[in-house]
């Protein structure tokens, strides 16, 4: 029973924390959707949520020198 209960409660937070990073955004147009492309001009679409932070980032000094 409790590990019904605990597997149900498992499975909602992946389902949340799956929906919380689907806003993407229209390369072209600037518009807002759901989808990997845009609904109003059929051009891609890039996640708006930047990465996220480790304090062990491995790779923090190419990134800082690319920009």
């Amino acid at each position: 029973m409790v590990y019904i209960i605990l597997h149900e409660k498992n499975q909602l937070k992946q389902e949340k924390d799956k929906l919380r990073f689907q806003l993407r955004r229209c390369l072209e147009c600037g518009s807002y959707t759901l989808k990997d492309n845009c609904t109003k001009c059929e051009h891609s679409t890039k996640s708006v949520h930047p990465a996220k932070f480790s304090p062990d980032d491995k790779y923090l000094r190419y990134r800082i020198a690319e920009k």
